[in-house]
């Protein structure tokens, strides 16, 4: 199976660069990406009893001792260092967040802070939705890149999420602040999956799959002026098929053949079908 990137016909130059981008959450258009609710709280009376013991070393120790999962072990010491390290005004903000009543939105805070550590391609399985067509591939003058998702499309030592498929759902994932019954590795998987790979039933048409790239290991970035826009170097034998929108000018698809004709990868072109609202497509090499 092979996954699909619908692309303007201006983003030609992936062919001649052989730099692909990779977006930051905040300039994708669904206004939830990377945002579940993070409902960051704990009990009353769970926080009256921590709070005093937070203040004091010995109590912590004597607590941590007693607790016999090292990732609850290792959540407390971090619990514990942070609240050391805050003055009165930032342990008071700590107080509210864990009673769950802070005025800060920490979804937006997570949200940001992402966008400044990753980015993201995004591929589906279809290669002749209409409405992807239209909205990502420039009312069908653009292309559709097709990549074979069993080859790395960037360097292994770049991804922070290997391609995985997206998973729709009704409800925002909930996340609490401090999961401190849950083991790190579960807690993590569960974060991840709730930031980078759930959207709402409204996108399923698209049948995502998305790869997340540490934006640190990006090839080149470019300034836009309306921000940062960072390019990772693909791998060229991952690429194994390009869609030609059946709107693109005549010589802006004469142009994008003689980029791609020497290289193995399969050309097809979308015509237009005679009978359904459906598109053809039609290979021309």
């Amino acid at each position: 199976m092979l996954l699909y990137k619908y692309l303007k016909y201006e983003r030609k130059e992936l062919f001649e660069t052989g730099l692909i981008r990779f977006t930051q959450p905040k300039y994708f258009n669904d206004p939830f990406e990377a945002l579940p609710f993070v409902e960051n709280i704990l009990s009353p009376e769970f926080v009256s009893e921590i709070i005093p013991v937070l203040s004091n070393k010995k109590q912590v120790d004597i607590i941590t001792n007693e607790l016999n999962n090292q990732d609850t072990k290792n959540t407390f010491k971090e619990l514990y260092l942070t609240f050391q390290r805050s003055n009165s005004t930032e342990q008071e903000k700590i107080k509210k967040r864990l009673l769950g009543i802070s005025k800060d939105d920490l979804s937006k805070v997570m949200q940001s802070y992402w966008s400044d550590q990753i980015g993201i391609l995004s591929l589906s399985e279809e290669n002749d939705n209409l409405t992807m067509w239209s909205h990502y591939a420039d009312e069908h003058e653009g292309f559709v890149v097709g990549f074979n998702p069993i080859k790395n499309i960037t360097d292994i030592k770049t991804q922070f999420i290997h391609l995985k498929k997206i998973h729709y759902s009704c409800k925002r994932p909930n996340l609490s602040l401090f999961g401190l019954e849950q083991k790190t590795s579960e807690r993590n998987k569960q974060w991840l999956k709730a930031f980078f790979l759930t959207k709402s039933k409204d996108w399923s048409y698209e049948n995502e799959w998305r790869q997340v790239n540490m934006l640190k290991y990006a090839n080149n970035i470019k300034d836009n002026n309306f921000g940062l826009i960072y390019l990772f170097k693909y791998n060229i034998e991952s690429i194994e098929s390009v869609l030609l929108g059946c709107n693109m000018l005549p010589e802006n698809r004469k142009e994008i053949i003689n980029m791609i004709k020497n290289l193995n990868i399969k050309i097809y072109e979308m015509r237009i079908n005679k009978n359904n609202y459906s598109l053809d497509k039609v290979r021309i090499n």
